[in-house]
């Protein structure tokens, strides 16, 4: 249970904490149910806002299921995308003729929200990119020029593009980076594309980003590739959305690694 420093982080009205639980199914988020001295990882399958209850995947071992089912108490804990949750429950019965729970929505949830701090590392074999739009006035035109950028790490605040020095002097010249065209603390548009892969849809969308740092990749390599930070400006309800998908996505299989 949270403890007494915990409590403004300590969610306790009823419909904030379906919501809560609403949230962790959505993102199919991997949760640690532990009891008696056991544990296994479940996910919430169904929440059931009048009957105050909702639904966990069983065990694959059936000894595990058994003492779930006789413990008197059991306690959730799971990250989800930064943010760390946790809530013990007493009521926990089996559903007849199912492999899944049925567990009472606990009195309170520890939710707190650390997002904003929280980045992921995107994958390194297939990327999510970023073409950002640069528009230049010359001689009374605006001249619009499309840079892609493979993206570094992901935050629902913000991101790092990669620049590759050595990729970009192999591309034809009207379509090589200009470094110089990307001023600090200037706000430009972009087009962000997150790549299809066998468990999750492709998705691309538009954003603002405010340029805050330009630095190199390897300190003792400054001329060779650089990361270039950003800052989100006004993003879209639907673009955090898509991004903590991803991010979600992405840590889940991270997850499944480390357990091979």
């Amino acid at each position: 249970m949270p403890t007494n420093d915990d409590s403004q982080f300590t969610v306790k009205n009823s419909n904030e904490i379906a919501r809560k639980l609403h949230i962790l199914e959505r993102n199919k988020c991997l949760i640690t149910v532990s009891f008696g001295g056991r544990s296994f990882i479940t996910s919430i399958l169904d929440v059931d806002n009048k009957k105050r209850v909702f639904i966990i995947d069983e065990s694959s071992q059936k000894e595990l299921n058994k003492r779930l089912a006789d413990a008197n108490h059991a306690f959730f804990e799971t990250v989800m995308s930064g943010v760390r949750v946790r809530f013990s429950v007493e009521k926990i019965s089996k559903v007849r003729f199912s492999d899944t729970f049925k567990v009472a929505m606990p009195d309170e949830i520890f939710w707190l929200e650390r997002r904003q701090f929280y980045r992921i590392k995107t994958p390194i074999m297939n990327p999510p990119h970023c073409v950002i739009t640069i528009e230049t006035p010359r001689d009374g035109i605006i001249h619009t020029k499309h840079y892609t950028f493979d993206i570094y790490d992901l935050s629902l605040t913000g991101l790092c593009l990669l620049y590759e020095a050595e990729k970009n002097v192999e591309q034809e010249e009207v379509n090589r980076v200009r470094l110089d065209a990307l001023e600090l603390n200037s706000t430009i548009g972009c087009q962000i594309y997150i790549p299809k892969d066998d468990e999750f849809p492709a998705e691309d969308f538009s954003a603002n980003i405010e340029i805050r740092a330009i630095f190199p990749q390897n300190a003792n390599k400054p001329d060779k590739n650089k990361l270039i930070g950003t800052l989100f400006i006004g993003n879209k309800p639907s673009t955090e959305s898509a991004i903590q998908r991803y991010m979600q996505h992405v840590q889940r299989e991270n997850k499944k690694k480390s357990l091979e």
